[in-house]
């Protein structure tokens, strides 16, 4: 019911309907009964616990979600927080204080098309910060050559062991030979009229270009060329 003079915070744990395709189902809180219960004076303050991102729920600063105190996956918004809540009758003020030590960073898209960009890959990764402490998502986009794809697997191996975490995903990076590949590999004869041909069916568009693609790069790394 109603009170007055009487500052009453609400604890709840669970869903909010807002964020869940099961708005029927049981233990999903309606935001609409959690505003009616401020707005009713039922209650000064609603925190909510479930959700790790921190959020607020209506237009008020009286009901919140503070979020989990540690990052845990990579699409939390605004994790690792604690939250100060001060009440003074009709004035609520919730200032979020940073605790967590830990992070998740997602980059979602690095494109890598020459030795430029895995340099400035390689000066990105160095420089974080608290790398112990940081679980690191890589999407490389782009196509390299197998000489700059080694200097690339380089620049990654020095770092991977250093951070918490460390995901690459790679299956939008091409790896195309070129002719810097061949140059020093003395290739003659026989050997020399088979690269040219898998080298032509790996640049036509058709179903052996990923066939040729993957032969070539098993040659030169079976002549020493690249390891």
């Amino acid at each position: 019911k109603p009170v007055s003079n009487v500052t009453r915070i609400i604890l709840a744990h669970g869903i909010v309907d807002l964020f869940t395709p099961d708005r029927e189902g049981p233990g999903v809180l309606t935001a609409d009964s959690l505003n009616n219960m401020i707005n009713e004076k039922k209650a000064s303050f609603i925190a909510l616990g479930d959700r790790h991102s921190r959020t607020k729920i209506g237009t008020s600063e009286r009901i919140w979600y503070s979020g989990s105190p540690e990052v845990t996956d990579f699409n939390e918004v605004e994790p690792g927080f604690a939250q100060v809540v001060e009440i003074d009758g009709e004035k609520v003020i919730v200032t979020p204080v940073p605790i967590g030590q830990w992070a998740f960073i997602d980059k979602e898209r690095i494109d890598i098309n020459n030795i430029e960009d895995i340099n400035t890959l390689k000066s990105m990764l160095d420089s974080m910060k608290h790398k112990e402490h940081t679980a690191l998502r890589l999407k490389l986009v782009g196509s390299i050559s197998l000489t700059q794809n080694k200097v690339l697997q380089q620049s990654l191996d020095a770092v991977r062991d250093v951070f918490a975490t460390f995901l690459v995903s790679n299956d939008s990076l091409m790896v195309v030979p070129d002719d810097a590949d061949f140059s020093d590999l003395g290739f003659s004869g026989f050997v020399e009229t088979t690269i040219n041909r898998l080298r032509q069916k790996m640049i036509a568009d058709t179903i052996e270009k990923e066939a040729a693609r993957d032969a070539l790069m098993l040659l030169i790394r079976l002549s020493g060329g690249v390891s």
